[in-house]
């Protein structure tokens, strides 16, 4: 067999996309036990126990991490689950599955003014804060959304509560990039809805995430007052964005292969 010469290999695996690897990933299907933290390296600022479990769900998903008073009342009127973290994210891109959940049994698939609300952030020095917010309190065209938003802007979509026993989860997928000094984000979410937003964080070009947290906040103020819902999260990723080649470059190194392979076969 004749090997390709090194300049057909150095084109053809011009024309790929360049795959990375994650410099932070956790799918939670190692975790065990009713009480998830602390375990694979997250902690929790509430003591009690069962304020984090572990959820066992459907393929693909198979277990997830729930965060919530369903099981036990808070000691705390914030509760935060969060794992170190040291990621410049430039250049990265952050993702997470997520879905709320409501098991009041009078209206399961529904979500009202007092219930809790959740977040999903990465904070990092410097007062870097990026976060998405699940709040009944931001509104949305029927009682049973929320609106999305991320460092306070609305988004044009919505995520609607779902039940235990079929969690529709969401996907958030988030691009940073430096332009100057800004750190600006492009975030998509697919889910029943779908939604982009894009947004610049000024003076973050050079920002590090220290933290990843999911935490909920006791809509009532009172922590012995929580409601029934909870957030479940799952798969979660920071790894380099995908560089893509352009169209153009793509079809160059596919033609100058072609050439190369014609070349040879007419010697």
């Amino acid at each position: 067999m004749k090997k390709l010469a090194p300049l057909t290999l150095c084109l053809l695996l011009a024309g790929l996309t360049q795959q990375s690897h994650a410099a932070y990933s956790e799918n939670f299907d190692t975790a065990t036990g009713t009480n998830f933290a602390p375990q694979l390296g997250w902690t929790i600022n509430d003591p009690t126990s069962e304020v984090s479990f572990v959820v066992g769900v459907a393929a693909p998903y198979i277990q997830s991490v729930a965060l919530g008073g369903f099981q036990s009342a808070p000691a705390m009127d914030t509760v935060s689950l969060s794992h170190s973290l040291s990621e410049t994210l430039s250049g990265q891109t952050f993702k997470v599955d997520f879905a709320v959940i409501n098991r009041d049994t009078g209206n399961p698939g529904d979500f009202f003014a007092g219930d809790d609300s959740f977040s999903i952030s990465l904070t990092g020095a410097g007062g870097f804060v990026f976060e998405l917010s699940i709040d009944p309190t931001l509104g949305g065209p029927t009682i049973d959304s929320k609106a999305i938003s991320l460092t306070g802007n609305a988004a044009g979509g919505f995520i609607e509560a779902s039940d235990y026993n079929t969690p529709a989860y969401y996907t958030m997928s988030v691009d940073f990039t430096a332009v100057g000094t800004a750190l600006n984000y492009s975030a998509r979410f697919f889910g029943s809805t779908t939604a982009t937003l894009t947004g610049s964080l000024p003076g973050q070009a050079t920002a590090v995430a220290g933290q990843i947290s999911a935490s909920f906040d006791v809509a009532a103020g009172d922590p012995a007052d929580s409601g029934s819902n909870f957030m479940l999260i799952d798969n979660i990723d920071i790894a380099p964005t995908p560089v893509i080649p352009e169209a153009g470059a793509s079809v160059l190194s596919l033609l100058s292969l072609g050439m190369l392979t014609l070349r040879r076969r007419r010697r």
